[in-house]
């Protein structure tokens, strides 16, 4: 049974808030999306899992303002690595319980 949106959004914000900043090749945060909501996935030989679906929601929430969002290079590429990737973190007022 698919998970809704605002069930994999409450699981992200709740992930971030608990183990901080995040991004897509980060494999515990993608494990652990992949595990709560049943997402599909594909197996990659090194680093995270990549999952279409978690990129999806990590933008939405972006552009609803839920997540605020940063790039930050990479200095360590693989082959079929990207050189920089976007950092997600709840917004300031959110992760202070205001």
């Amino acid at each position: 049974m698919a998970v809704k949106p605002e069930a994999r959004f409450k699981w992200i914000r709740e992930w971030i808030a608990t183990h901080g900043a995040t991004d897509v090749l980060n494999a515990d945060f993608v494990n652990g999306y992949v595990n709560a909501t049943q997402a599909p996935y594909f197996e990659q030989a090194f680093g995270a899992n990549s999952c279409r679906q978690l990129g999806r929601d990590l933008s939405a929430m972006h552009m609803s303002g839920q997540l605020t969002r940063g790039r930050i290079g990479l200095t360590e590429r693989y082959t079929g690595m990207p050189s920089w990737v976007y950092v997600y973190s709840v917004p300031l007022q959110e992760s202070n319980g205001q």
